[in-house]
């Protein structure tokens, strides 16, 4: 509950959480805060992280995808995913390996740095056969300073060709409604010629 729907470790110590948890299961006793923060969450983190450490040890090949983003106070993030096939598995498994908070200016060596980090704590930079990004020249700078194959995002593309002829130019005057009513009749006209061919 706590980790699914991001409650705070306090939510133990709420009356209503406790009352629903005695009405449940009078016997059972919840964990303090304390032992949630220090050892309960602490010894699963472990677990879980053991767990995709095997699993990715036992794959020949993994595929990485990453992205820099920005929180709503401002802060900004690089996360990176592994996809790849377990050893005699073939269902693709996707597992976000981290997201670390970025302290200094976005520059392709520094993203570099951070991601060389990620990839030595799990041991895969030599398994790794491409980095999908977006087409930001920093972080394709620091692709290409690993080393490692990149792969522009298919679906960033296609998501700035379809947002780019939404997007009013200079010479529309505002509320010319019955233009632009055609200009998207036309757009999606387009677009549905264009699914159809494939």
């Amino acid at each position: 509950m706590i980790a699914e729907d991001l409650q705070p470790l306090s939510i133990v110590e709420n009356s209503g959480f406790q009352n629903m948890i005695k009405l449940l299961d009078s016997r059972y006793q919840i964990p303090s805060r304390r032992a949630l923060g220090r050892t309960i969450i602490p010894q699963i983190y472990s677990n879980v992280k053991n767990q995709v450490q095997t699993l990715l040890n036992e794959t020949n090949y993994v595929s990485i995808t990453t992205d820099v983003w920005t929180s709503m106070n401002t802060d900004s993030f690089l996360t990176m995913t592994a996809q790849f096939f377990p050893k005699y598995q073939t269902q693709l498994k996707t597992i976000v390996l981290g997201t670390k908070k970025l302290e200094a200016n976005h520059t392709g060596a520094y993203l570099a740095e951070i991601m060389t980090n990620e990839l030595s704590i799990w041991d895969i930079h030599s398994k790794v056969i491409a980095i999908v990004t977006d087409g930001g020249s920093n972080i394709m700078s620091a692709v290409r300073n690993l080393g490692i194959q990149h792969v522009p995002c298919t679906a960033h593309k296609l998501n700035l060709v379809v947002q780019q002829p939404l997007y009013l130019t200079d010479d529309n005057e505002a509320g010319d409604y019955q233009n632009d009513a055609t200009k998207m009749k036309n757009i999606f006209k387009n677009s549905r010629s264009i699914v159809a061919f494939f």
